[in-house]
């Protein structure tokens, strides 16, 4: 998926790095890229540890951006 979308997009490149899951470092690798300033611009985390990164101010508030593309989600996810 990276190599498809880097090829479209000549102006962006996507880095995908996978890192161990939840409690099995994941997270702790996260959290030290955040405080250490070089947090990566995408992250998945699960839904329980979401206010952890949001009490850190760790994560910003895409809504503003999103404009026409927030009909194209789930209602479920919608802001």
């Amino acid at each position: 998926m990276v190599d498809a979308f880097n090829a479209l997009h000549t102006d962006v490149k996507v880095k995908f790095e996978q890192i161990p899951s939840g409690a099995a470092g994941g997270y702790t690798k996260m959290t030290n890229a955040i405080k250490a300033g070089n947090a990566p611009d995408v992250l998945n985390i699960e839904y329980p540890v979401l206010p952890d990164y949001v009490s850190q101010g760790s994560l910003a508030d895409l809504t503003p951006h999103v404009g026409e593309l927030k009909s194209k989600f789930p209602d479920q996810i919608r802001p």
